[in-house]
């Protein structure tokens, strides 16, 4: 599975002008880098007399709009919790180096930044018990925990580097939508057999990402 790191935080802490100085620092550094924003508005707004629209009004499942340089897809939400997260990276975001989420903190599996800065009316949210806290960013953080300020951008992508677990061949396995944890002998196994297979096929050589969805 792509691995994911969370940056979270109140409002108007600073967590996308953070989330935009480390996507363009780790760009920089040759990853591809995938973002996910979470959000309790709705959806970005639509014209009332747009096709997408008038098309999810009339009771269609999913609908994807294809424009010049863009493809986005608008479909049902499912409830915000470990399972769906996972689900929609696999589908989403296969094949990246990297998921950067803003918000989310309520994903337990999910392991989290939190962004402060002095002003807010509210304070950190680790200090009400953040589950999966590895790091803060701003003026103030947890006792025993990573910390950089707003201006040590390449110092944050030093350390969100150094959690990314090593390069190796990665099967990830979703049964009715839901990820399945394979152990590496298992992984290896699936991508050997696989892969050696789909390599007999005509015009397939040596592929670096390979995609399998069976249905009943």
């Amino acid at each position: 599975m792509v691995p994911a790191i969370a940056f979270v935080g109140r409002h108007n802490a600073g967590k996308t002008t953070v989330l935009v100085a480390l996507l363009s620092e780790l760009k920089k550094r040759g990853l591809r880098v995938g973002v996910l924003k979470s959000s309790k508005e709705v959806g970005p707004t639509e014209p009332s007399n747009c096709d997408t629209l008038q098309f999810r009004e009339a009771g269609a499942e999913r609908v994807v709009f294809w424009g010049q340089g863009l493809l986005q897809v608008t479909a049902p939400a499912p409830p915000k919790d470990d399972f769906a997260f996972w689900s929609i990276v696999f589908h989403y975001f296969s094949g990246l180096d990297l998921v950067l989420v803003e918000g989310l903190k309520g994903i337990k599996s999910l392991p989290k930044i939190e962004v402060y800065r002095r002003g807010l009316s509210q304070k950190p949210l680790w200090e009400e018990g953040l589950y999966g806290l590895v790091a803060c960013v701003g003026d103030r953080c947890a006792p025993f925990t990573a910390h950089f300020g707003f201006g040590q951008i390449k110092e944050l992508a030093n350390f969100v580097l150094s959690r990314l677990p090593k390069r190796r061949v990665t099967v990830e396995l979703l049964v009715d939508n839901r990820p399945v944890g394979l152990t590496r002998f298992v992984a290896e196994a699936l991508w050997a057999s696989v892969g050696g297979f789909i390599q007999t096929l005509r015009g397939v050589k040596n592929p670096d990402h390979i995609e399998l969805r069976l249905r009943r």
